[in-house]
C-alpha cells in the first residue's frame, strides 16, 4: 500500500497502533482521505477482516463516498465492513434486538406527517385550541426532549406539551412505532441494559471509527462509549467546526475524549491543502480568540499574493452590487472562471433576498442550497397571495390562502365554493363578498369567511405595496401554526420582515410590486453554471474558489441573540467554517446603513478584531455599477439633517420602531432602547423626533 503522498501527521494517524486515537483535523487537512486510508491500511497491511470494521458518519452521502474510496484503495472491492450513519446502523441493531424492549422486530419508523397525524388524534381528546395546539412546535419539543437540548421558555406551554409527549410515547409503544430520534435512543437502551447483547455487538465490531466527532450529541456519544469500551476506537473531528449545539451536539465530547478513553493518542492534522495562505491566516486569527478549543493552527501549503478583501458598502444593495461587479470582473479577467466557482454565504436564510434579486437583474444564474429561493418560501408565497387577492381577486391566490391560517375550510368547503361560483357565473371571491348565504357554509365557516373578506377589503385603502402588506400581516398570521418561541417561527418571521423591508424600500404601488415579483419568479432553471447562495451552516463540507461572506454586521453576524447573551464562541466557529470554504479569494462584506430609514449598521466584531496584516481594508473602492444593473439610488432616501439636539435619557419616536429611550449618543448616531419587539438599535438622529426630555 503506497503511503508516500501523506505528510508525517497523516501517516501517523493512518498507521498508529494505539487503542484509542483522536485525530484533530483542521479544515482542508485531508481528514476523509486519512480515515479511508486508515481503514484500508488495517485490512491490507494489518490483516484485519473487513467485517470487523465499523465506520459511522453523519450523512448517507459521506458513507457512500467513504465506501467508494476504500474500495478504490484496496483495488479489488474486498471491503465487507459496515459504513453507515448513526441512524442506519442503529436500525440494524434494533432489527435484531428491539424485542428486548417489548417491541416487535417488525416496527414501523414514522415520518413527520405520521407524527402530525398522531398528535392531531391526541388533541381530539385533549381539545386544546389553535393558540396552544401548534403541531410543528410540539414535534420540535418532543425531539428536543429526546435529544436533551430543548429548554422551553414558556412554563405553561411546557406542561401542556409534556402531556402531549407522554401520550405520544404511549401511543408509539402500543402501536409498535418508532420516530427517527428513537432509533439511537432505543439502541442505547438495548445495549446498556443487556450485557450479553452488548458483548455480541462488540464481538462483531472490534475497530470503530467515527467521522465528524465534534458533532456528536448525548445519545450518539453513549453509543460510541458502549460499543467502544476495550475496543479499538478512532475518532476524527475538529472542535473549531462545532456549529450544531442548537440541535444537541456537545463540543465537550471531543475536547475531553480522554476522560472515557484513557491514554488516547491525539494527532493534529494542521496542513491545509485547500486555501491560500492569507485566507488561513485570517481564519487562524479569528478562531484563536476562542477559549473552548484544542490549540492548533492551519498551516498553508498554497502561497498567496492577494490578501483577504474587506469591503464596507453604504447599503445592502450596494453590497450586492459589489458582488455582481466582482464576479463579472473575475469572469472577464481570469481564464476558466465560471459562476460555479462563486459562493455567497450568509448567517440566516432571510438575507438571501437582496442577493437573489440583484443577481437576477444582472442576469447572473444562481442556485440556493439548503433552502428554497426567497420568493418560493411558503410564508412569502402566502403573503403575496393575499396581496394578489386584494389587487385582482385572483382565483389561484384565493385557493391558496382561504384556509391560511386555519379557518375550518377544508377541501370540501373549497370545492363547494368553486362549484357554486361556476354555476352562478360569479368569480369565487365575489361569492364570498356578496353571495355567501347561498353557499350553505356552516355558521362557524361563514363567520371565518366574513372576517377574512373584511381584512382583504379594508387593506385596499392602502395603495402602496408596503402599507397594504403591513396591514395584512398585522391582521393575518400566516405562520400561526408555529409557536412564537420556536426556531421555525423566528426564521419565518425574519423572512416576513425582510419582505416588508423590501416593499418599504421599493416604494412601489401594489401593481408594480406584484409585477416585479412575477418577472423575478419566471426566471428559467437550467444546468448551466450558477453562483451558489447558502447559509453558513449549509456550507460546511463544501469549498469554492471565491467566497463572499455577507452582512458581517453586529446584530446580523454575530446575531442579536448572541450579542445579548455575550456567548460568541459558537458564532465565531461558524465564521471560521465560512471563511475556510474559500480556496483562492475570500471577501468579507458589510454595509454601513440599511432600510428606508437608513439605520446605522455596526461592523461585525468578527471583522473588527482581525489582524490588518492579512486583510485588504476598505481599499476595494469599486463604485456601485449603476450602469450595469438597475439599482435603487441609495442617496435619494437620505433625509435632511435633523436640527434638534439630543441627550442621553431623551424619549424619542421613530417611524418604524415607535417610542424609545436614548441610552447613549455618539456624534450623529444614537443608541436607542425600543420595545422588546425591536430591542436596542443604533440610528441616525435624522430619523427620530423628541417627545420628552428628562430634567
Amino acid at each position: 500500500m503506497d503511503l508516500s503522498k501523506f505528510n508525517e501527521a497523516q501517516l501517523q494517524a493512518i498507521t498508529s497502533n494505539a487503542q484509542y486515537i483522536k485525530v484533530i483535523a483542521g479544515a482542508g487537512s485531508g481528514k476523509t482521505e486519512v480515515l479511508t486510508n486508515r481503514i484500508a491500511y488495517l485490512i491490507s497491511e494489518k490483516g484485519i477482516p473487513s467485517k470487523k470494521i465499523l465506520a459511522i458518519t453523519f450523512t448517507n452521502k459521506a458513507a457512500n463516498e467513504m465506501k467508494q474510496r476504500i474500495n478504490k484503495v484496496l483495488e479489488d472491492n474486498t471491503f465487507f465492513g459496515t459504513i453507515a450513519t448513526f441512524h442506519s446502523f442503529c436500525f440494524r441493531i434494533l432489527k435484531e434486538d428491539i424485542n428486548l424492549l417489548g417491541y416487535s422486530r417488525e416496527f414501523t419508523i414514522l415520518d413527520t406527517e405520521d407524527q402530525k397525524a398522531i398528535l392531531k388524534n391526541i388533541n381530539k381528546e385533549l381539545k386544546y385550541d389553535n393558540d396552544v395546539f401548534k403541531v410543528k412546535s410540539i414535534i420540535s419539543y418532543i425531539s428536543g426532549i429526546k435529544n436533551n437540548y430543548d429548554e422551553y421558555e414558556d412554563e405553561y406551554l411546557e406542561d401542556i406539551y409534556d402531556e402531549f409527549y407522554q401520550r405520544y410515547e404511549e401511543y408509539l409503544k402500543e402501536n409498535n412505532y418508532l420516530d427517527f430520534d428513537d432509533l439511537i435512543l432505543k439502541t442505547v437502551e438495548v445495549l446498556a441494559n443487556n450485557p450479553l447483547i452488548l458483548d455480541k455487538w462488540r464481538y462483531r465490531y472490534n475497530y470503530i471509527h467515527v467521522d465528524e466527532f465534534q458533532d456528536t450529541n448525548d445519545s450518539q456519544y453513549e453509543l460510541v462509549k458502549l460499543l467502544g469500551y476495550n475496543q479499538n476506537v478512532f475518532v476524527v473531528g475538529d472542535p473549531d467546526q462545532n456549529i450544531y449545539s442548537w440541535r444537541g451536539s456537545k463540543i465537550d465530547y471531543i475536547l475531553n475524549f480522554e476522560s472515557y478513553f484513557p491514554n488516547a493518542v491525539e494527532i493534529k492534522l494542521e496542513h491545509n491543502y485547500r486555501s491560500k495562505a492569507h485566507i488561513l491566516e485570517v481564519a487562524n486569527d479569528l478562531i484563536q480568540q476562542n477559549q473552548q478549543r484544542i490549540d492548533k493552527k492551519l498551516l498553508p501549503t498554497i502561497p498567496s499574493s492577494s490578501k483577504v478583501v474587506v469591503h464596507r458598502s453604504e447599503s445592502p444593495i450596494e453590497e450586492a452590487a459589489f458582488i455582481v461587479e466582482t464576479i463579472n470582473d473575475l469572469i472577464f479577467e481570469e481564464d476558466g472562471v465560471n459562476y460555479d466557482d462563486f459562493a455567497i454565504l450568509y448567517r440566516a436564510n432571510y438575507i438571501s433576498r437582496i442577493f437573489e434579486q440583484t443577481l437576477t437583474k444582472a442576469r447572473i444564474d444562481y442556485k440556493v442550497i439548503g433552502s428554497v429561493r426567497f420568493f418560493e418560501r411558503k410564508e412569502i408565497k402566502d403573503l403575496i397571495a393575499y396581496l394578489r387577492l386584494s389587487f385582482n381577486k385572483d382565483n389561484l391566490a384565493l385557493q391558496r390562502i382561504i384556509n391560511v391560517p386555519k379557518r375550518g375550510l377544508g377541501p370540501k368547503a373549497i370545492d363547494k365554493l368553486f362549484d357554486y361560483s361556476m354555476h352562478s357565473n360569479q368569480i369565487p371571491y365575489d361569492v364570498l363578498e356578496r353571495d355567501l348565504d347561498n353557499v350553505k357554509f356552516s355558521s362557524k365557516q361563514s363567520s371565518a369567511i366574513k372576517s377574512f373578506v373584511s381584512v382583504i377589503e379594508e387593506s385596499k385603502i392602502h395603495e402602496d405595496a408596503y402599507s397594504r402588506l403591513k396591514y395584512i400581516s398585522d391582521y393575518i398570521d400566516v405562520i400561526e401554526e408555529y409557536h412564537v418561541l420556536s426556531e421555525d417561527y423566528q426564521i419565518r418571521k425574519a423572512n416576513i420582515n425582510e419582505l416588508l423591508e423590501y416593499a418599504l424600500s421599493s416604494n412601489q404601488s401594489v401593481e408594480e410590486f406584484l409585477s416585479d415579483i412575477a418577472l423575478f419568479n419566471n426566471e428559467e432553471e437550467d444546468n448551466s453554471p450558477k453562483v451558489s447562495l447558502m447559509s453558513m451552516h449549509s456550507a460546511k463540507g463544501l469549498e469554492f474558489d471565491y467566497v463572499f461572506c455577507v452582512h458581517l454586521n453586529d446584530g446580523i453576524f454575530p446575531s442579536m441573540n448572541t450579542l445579548e447573551k455575550g456567548s460568541f464562541e459558537e458564532e465565531r466557529r461558524l465564521a471560521y467554517v465560512a471563511f475556510t470554504r474559500a480556496r483562492k479569494q475570500l471577501y468579507l462584506l458589510s454595509h454601513k446603513y440599511s432600510g428606508y430609514n437608513y439605520t446605522s449598521q455596526p461592523l461585525s466584531l468578527f471583522v473588527k478584531t482581525l489582524d490588518n496584516d492579512h486583510i485588504n481594508g476598505n481599499v476595494a473602492t469599486k463604485s456601485s455599477p449603476s450602469n450595469k444593473i438597475s439599482l435603487t439610488n441609495v442617496k435619494s432616501i437620505i433625509p435632511p439633517k435633523n436640527s434638534e439636539t439630543f441627550i442621553q435619557g431623551d424619549i424619542v419616536v421613530h417611524p418604524t420602531f415607535k417610542k424609545g429611550v436614548i441610552i447613549s449618543i455618539d456624534g450623529n448616531i444614537a443608541k436607542i432602547a425600543f420595545s422588546k419587539e425591536f430591542g436596542i438599535k443604533s440610528i441616525s438622529v435624522d430619523y427620530i423626533e423628541k417627545l420628552k426630555t428628562n430634567v
